[in-house]
């Protein structure tokens, strides 16, 4: 698998998520992703190309920016799943730092592309 395709299945499945979780009850919306797995960085695409590709991808100063940030992302999908809080205020308490992250990742993914166009 390859960088474009690894994080173009990390938006996908962010924003299957993210049109689940929008004021829904969280636990029956979500029955085509497994909630026990939401929180797992190695089971999604992104991470299966960042663990098969991990020893070269640690040269670049950029990697260990967008390995943290994509357990953090995961981690806060995870609580905001776990949560079940599908009030407004809920979902927006989770929210700013989901999108904070997201957009972050988002970032370093680019930077970290850069750094590795011939893994792209």
């Amino acid at each position: 698998m390859n960088f474009l395709k690894a994080q173009t299945a990390h938006v996908v499945w962010k924003s299957q998520v993210e049109k689940q979780t929008n004021g829904h009850d969280l636990k029956n919306k979500l029955s085509d992703i497994n909630l026990n797995f939401v929180g797992d960085t190695n089971i999604c695409e992104l991470g299966m190309w960042i663990k098969q590709n991990k020893a070269v991808l640690s040269e670049s100063k950029f990697f260990s920016d967008v390995d943290k940030l994509h357990v953090k992302f995961h981690q806060l999908i995870k609580e905001r799943v776990d949560s079940n809080d599908t009030t407004l205020n809920g979902i927006n308490r989770n929210n700013d730092a989901y999108k904070q992250a997201s957009h972050q990742l988002k970032i370093k993914l680019s930077q970290l592309a850069h750094d590795f166009d011939y893994l792209i």
